[in-house]
């Protein structure tokens, strides 16, 4: 059995402790009161609680010890996110507190956030206005090829025509003030903005 704070006390001024002079006692008495008795067991029974009380806070101070270095870690990763959201290595913190420096992260956050949504809605309106020029640009190229097709078969003729003498000179000009009619109605009534 090893020796207990008391037990210790007592060898390190040269004394007995008191189950050794209890002991003794009762060794010298072959017929010791029953109240002595008592006592040497009472005795018996609080150093074993108190080697089982040293046990017990030899477990809870390890215990105290990891959760202490558990805190720390934690205290020094919320130190560090701190540092990053502030952007200044953690003076921030040290000039203001952790509870002003918390408050301030949190605005920092709900700012960038709002940040954040603004260019959303900033992007979602571009690509809006992109596809819209996009369906504009695509209804101006059907449109300028449907003319461009009415044109081409409009001047087909053109090509077989004689325009020797004065017959095929006004053979000619009435061809033109079709060809003009045909496209004055393929004509869109706006045209559409690239």
């Amino acid at each position: 059995m090893s020796e207990t704070p008391q037990e210790k006390m007592y060898l390190d001024l040269g004394r007995p402790t008191p189950q050794e002079v209890l002991e003794k006692w009762l060794a010298l008495n072959p017929h010791p009161e029953p109240t002595l008795l008592f006592i040497r067991e009472a005795i018996r029974a609080i150093l074993t609680n108190q080697a089982r009380a040293a046990k017990a806070y030899d477990s809870l101070d390890l215990k105290l010890n990891q959760a202490e270095a558990e805190c720390a870690t934690l205290r020094q990763d919320a130190a560090n996110v701190l540092a990053r959201i502030h952007r200044d290595g953690g003076h921030h913190t040290a000039e203001v507190g952790w509870k002003q420096s918390c408050l301030d992260a949190e605005q920092e956050w709900i700012a960038l956030r709002a940040e954040v949504e603004r260019l959303r809605a900033g992007w979602e309106k571009a690509a809006e206005v992109g596809r819209q020029n996009i369906r504009s640009a695509f209804e101006c190229q059907n449109a300028l090829t449907a003319r461009a097709e009415k044109a081409e078969a409009a001047l087909r003729p053109f090509a077989a025509l004689d325009i020797s003498g004065d017959e095929g000179t006004e053979a000619w000009d009435a061809m033109i003030r079709q060809a003009r009619a045909a496209l004055r109605d393929t004509a869109p009534a706006e045209q559409p903005k690239p």
